[in-house]
């Protein structure tokens, strides 16, 4: 902003209670008004003892809603990093201000004032900040000062800290109507049961295409792009979205909250921020939720999202990731308009070479002999990679002991324990209770043996493509 230019704006302390009765008396007044106009009247007195006799010279800082937080932390970190000395803090209707907690980096949080005023000084400048931040509107920090020069260079400072770039680009945000920084797990592209082509086009058209940018700008290529994943639950959507923040440092992520994305206005400060903190990847999970095809729901979220996506004004340097379990109720407009999302990518079930691959590498944990490794590959047909984990993870949490390992670091683990826990992830996915009904009476557990010998020998899912699937060799590793 030109701080030259500026328009000096009226004093610091507005009449909060200007569509009050003039001729009204305090006794007239609830009491809680009442209160607060004391308080009020006693604060501004105090401003205004602190400031000294003159002309009050003010700039404001207003910064969108997205960067309330940004703005009181600036605030505090000039003052700090300035040397100023704060000689007293008020509230605007209260004895003290109000305070948010603000985050700074991954692991640091701070206490920052969101509501009042912050009365400062350094050698015998003296400045006063009115700060007015509630996340429900832009966010506005007014400094005020008698000396002209002084409070310019205050708010310049101030100003200039406030940029998104300063604390947000770069890194992995959330927005929820304010801004959090996400703790990632390290996951790379070994922990998706995926095939390798597929994995290949996902980082081409994702961080590979931001990092190409100048590149594919020689062949008119707009910096845009769109990718939507869909599939079943626990096919590795959001394990992609985990996976590409990883390996993509110098790129802010920006994950939306699912539950806002009914709003208008939040889709557009989601794009807003994105498009600040270029080159962006903006992940919106769950899609479907806006999306579905509108002859069936109406509403005006996803109109915005089309119009941000591609609309008049440029998306440029933004990827869009969506997902979906419900490809087939998604829009066209989003489903089958490039320059929207120009690539649709399913994840279907896993492979038998997938599984084996992807074993192997739960293997590294969860030490297996190669033919129990092969077992459970066959086994595993028509589960999801989260399901396939949960088998795994399961071998371990059914035995209620440590299990012992042989010398090569081998579990001591055999058929008999796969088949268990296998019962047990195949009920659960075909939506009965974790688990099975023991009937009281002398045949209870017979009915758990049929129950459980029906469930492992059924047929498994399969979605393999060549000719058979898996199940036509299964009995070579049994």
């Amino acid at each position: 902003m030109d701080f030259d230019e500026m328009d000096e704006v009226e004093e610091i302390v507005d009449d909060d209670f200007e569509d009050m009765d003039e001729d009204s008396s305090d006794d007239m007044l609830p009491g809680f008004i009442r209160r607060s106009r004391q308080i009020r009247k006693k604060n501004l007195d105090t401003i205004r003892t602190f400031l000294g006799k003159g002309r009050q010279e003010q700039v404001s800082i207003i910064r969108p809603r997205y960067y309330s937080d940004l703005l009181a932390w600036a605030v505090k970190d000039y003052i700090a990093n300035e040397n100023w000395k704060i000689a007293k803090v008020l509230g605007r209707d209260a004895e003290v201000p109000d305070y948010t907690r603000v985050d700074a980096d991954y692991d640091k949080r701070e206490n920052a004032m969101c509501m009042g005023y912050m009365l400062v000084e350094k050698d015998d400048r003296r400045v006063v900040i009115s700060l007015k931040i509630d996340y429900r509107c832009a966010a506005s920090a007014v400094v005020t000062s008698t000396r002209k020069k002084v409070v310019k260079a205050f708010a310049k400072g101030v100003s200039e800290l406030a940029q998104g770039k300063n604390l947000y680009q770069g890194k992995k945000i959330e927005y929820c109507g304010n801004i959090h920084f996400l703790k990632l797990p390290l996951k790379s592209w070994d922990d998706l049961a995926l095939d390798e082509t597929l994995k290949d086009e996902i980082r081409t058209n994702t961080v590979d295409f931001l990092n190409r940018k100048e590149e594919l700008a020689k062949y008119g290529i707009l910096p845009r792009r769109g990718v939507m994943l869909a599939g079943e639950p626990g096919t590795g959507k959001t394990l992609i979205d985990k996976i590409i923040m990883n390996q993509s440092p110098d790129i802010t992520c920006i994950s939306a909250t699912t539950g806002n994305l009914i709003y208008t206005s939040y889709i557009h400060e989601v794009y807003e921020l994105a498009r600040d903190l270029k080159p962006s990847i903006v992940f919106l999970e769950d899609i479907d939720l806006i999306g579905e095809d509108r002859r069936r729901m109406k509403g005006p979220a996803l109109p915005t999202l089309l119009a941000e996506l591609d609309g008049i004004e440029e998306c440029a340097e933004v990827v869009t990731i969506a997902s979906t379990n419900f490809l087939d109720a998604i829009d066209d407009a989003l489903r089958k308009r490039p320059s929207r999302f120009d690539r649709i990518i399913q994840l279907t079930l896993p492979s038998l070479e997938q599984r084996r691959g992807f074993i192997q590498y739960l293997s590294r944990k969860i030490p297996l002999p190669d033919e129990m490794q092969e077992y459970m590959a066959w086994r595993t047909e028509g589960l999801t990679p989260a399901q396939i984990q949960e088998v795994a993870h399961s071998l371990v949490i059914e035995h209620k002991h440590s299990p012992e390992c042989d010398e090569l670091g081998h579990c001591r683990f055999d058929k008999t324990d796969v088949d268990k826990v296998l019962v047990l992830v195949k009920a659960d996915r075909r939506g009965r209770e974790l688990g099975f009904p023991v009937k009281t009476g002398g045949n209870g557990g017979a009915s758990l043996v049929v129950e459980q010998t029906r469930i492992l020998n059924s047929e498994p899912e399969s979605t393999d493509t060549r000719k058979g699937g898996d199940s036509d060799v299964l009995g070579k590793v049994r």
